[in-house]
């Protein structure tokens, strides 16, 4: 039977079926002597013929992708023509018998495939019907490594810790019960677990690990905005194009080049070597326009002169000017079509002058290894320079973990931005906002704000003695009402205003630098990542300990 449904995972068949039946997600006759499909698309990577069976029909295992080993009982006397064929990680057939007659293109298409066969059987060579053949030797174990590129890039196994071995080599001499197989470590592969064979009296085990290869993806952008909608595409390793902003998914770790379409009156940019490590990588391919077009002609007094900085947001520049002294400048906004410009700001000397600083903003990434990164999540280069208070234009930012937000860190930013930014997030820890005061606190939506994130812990940064009578009490009532451990640098005279000793000396106790001045509460915090989780240092019981005897502790308190 000639497989014609290559998605197919298990075959059912009615009881009442006179003419066929299914075992274990197999078809057979019905007197279970033939087998006539085996469902290509199963996971299963080994499967044992029924001892009933004696034909192995026409392509009966033809097109199974993930089958690495078959073991073909000695009931077997027939094979039918490209039963096993194109079987791409199909590595060892086990004859329990005599060689079977069989159609010379039973493997066609199998290129990483081998027959093993018993001492005392007949009708075997060095080959069987185009594939290498090789008799299973007693007392010693045989092992296969897959998939092939695995091997290519020095995939070995050993015995009991003994000399590494090429897939498909056999260790002879081995005593009889229990030996354990590892394998070697290989750069952009997973190594197997290791395996436990038991070895008989007079009989060969056999042994099949799968590496899996370590995968990571790809993100590109395509700046400017002008130049996606004229056709300006990426591809990675010579593939399939791509839009700017799409994903490829399932590429192997290691060096991988992406390059760029050409279109008419733009330059491309040149191509790109990225190193995949894990997660997402991210890259940028800026187009340069062959045509000039004049935005804005600057005058030189009011609206500032020499633009020497500009960053696009949307489809609007925003950019910095010198001044025609040795002082002014501007900061201004235009839009990418010419329309809209406005003077956001200018400097006079006395307010400063030649602004060229360089502007952190939204999806910024400060630091990354692997799978972990620190991002500026606000604000935008827009939301910082329209901002109408100071606090409104305080960065916060994020250690992800796999995508997941770890940790928070908020600054002076409103509790509306923080929950905004980072909605439905479960982060380890909140630090802040605003030292424990967030300036939007009295609003009527605060709480609904707050709410849009859950973290486990809250820090809040404060000294002892500050002129803002911070932190809040009802701030920090609030959260831990919500369950958040709430926890304090510096001891102030909201919780207690006799005390004069510190609660816990924790700089002391990580070996670092005491405060200058102030009463240490909790001090200090030192978190690890540990796997995908993030656990704080050893001091986070004691501390809870000791707060019990201030006079009125707000972060034991509940609303």
């Amino acid at each position: 039977m000639d497989g014609g449904c290559p998605n197919l995972t298990s075959i059912t068949v009615a009881a009442s079926n006179p003419a066929y039946i299914s075992l274990n997600g197999v078809l057979f006759d019905i007197n279970e002597t033939k087998l006539l499909q085996y469902p290509p698309a199963s996971t299963n990577e080994s499967y044992s013929i029924p001892g009933s069976v004696t034909t192995i029909c026409d392509g009966a295992f033809g097109g199974c992708t993930s089958l690495t080993s078959v073991t073909v009982p000695n009931s077997v006397t027939a094979i039918e023509s490209v039963a096993f064929a194109d079987c791409p990680s199909l590595t060892a057939i086990y004859f329990q018998g005599n060689a079977s007659s069989a159609e010379t293109s039973v493997f066609d298409g199998d290129t990483n495939a081998t027959a093993y066969y018993l001492p005392g059987t007949s009708g075997w060579g060095a080959t069987y019907l185009g594939i290498p053949a090789m008799m299973l030797v007693p007392d010693s174990l045989l092992v296969t490594i897959a998939p092939s590129g695995a091997v290519s890039a020095g995939a070995h196994w050993q015995v009991d810790n003994g000399a590494w071995q090429n897939s498909g080599a056999t260790v002879t001499n081995l005593s009889v019960g229990n030996h354990k197989v590892s394998f070697s470590t290989v750069p952009g592969w997973t190594t197997p677990t290791n395996q436990t064979v038991s070895i008989s009296v007079n009989s060969m085990a056999t042994a099949i690990s799968i590496y899996g290869a370590q995968t990571g993806s790809l993100q590109v952008s395509i700046s400017p905005v002008s130049a996606p909608p004229v056709g300006a595409q990426w591809q990675v390793d010579g593939g399939v194009w791509q839009n700017s902003g799409a994903t490829v998914a399932n590429l192997s770790v290691g060096n991988h080049t992406i390059s760029f379409s050409t279109i008419t009156g733009w330059t491309t940019p040149t191509n790109q070597i990225v190193t995949i490590n894990g997660g997402i990588t991210t890259a940028t391919g800026l187009y340069a326009s062959q045509t000039i077009t004049i935005l804005h002609s600057f005058n030189g007094f009011n609206d500032g002169s020499s633009p020497n900085s500009v960053i696009l947001s949307g489809n609007t520049l925003y950019g910095t000017t010198d001044g025609l002294l040795a002082y002014g400048g501007t900061v201004f906004k235009v839009n990418t079509d010419g329309t809209g410009f406005t003077n956001l700001y200018s400097f006079s000397n006395s307010n400063g002058g030649l602004p060229n600083g360089v502007i952190l903003s939204k999806d910024t990434v400060v630091w990354q290894s692997g799978e972990t990164l620190l991002k500026v999540v606000y604000p935008s280069f827009s939301e910082n320079v329209e901002a109408s208070r100071p606090n409104e234009t305080s960065a916060v930012l994020c250690l992800f973990h796999k995508d997941k937000i770890k940790i928070v860190w908020s600054g002076d930013a409103p509790m509306q931005v923080v929950g905004e930014k980072c909605a439905d997030s479960l982060p380890h820890l909140l630090h802040g906002p605003h030292h424990g005061g967030p300036i939007d606190r009295k609003k009527p939506d605060f709480k609904e704000h707050i709410e849009k994130l859950t973290p486990e812990k809250v820090f809040v940064s404060v000294g002892t003695s500050n002129s803002y009578n911070l932190p809040s009490g009802d701030y920090l009532k609030l959260q831990a009402s919500r369950g958040c451990r709430v926890i304090c640098t510096q001891l102030t005279k909201l919780c207690d205003n006799r005390r004069q000793t510190p609660v816990l000396q924790t700089a002391l106790l990580l070996g670092l630098r005491s405060p200058r001045r102030g009463l240490s509460c909790r001090g200090c915090m030192r978190l690890i990542m540990m796997g995908d989780s993030i656990v704080s240092d050893a001091w986070d019981a004691e501390h809870l300990n000791r707060i019990q005897s201030l006079r009125r502790p707000k972060c034991l308190m509940r609303n």
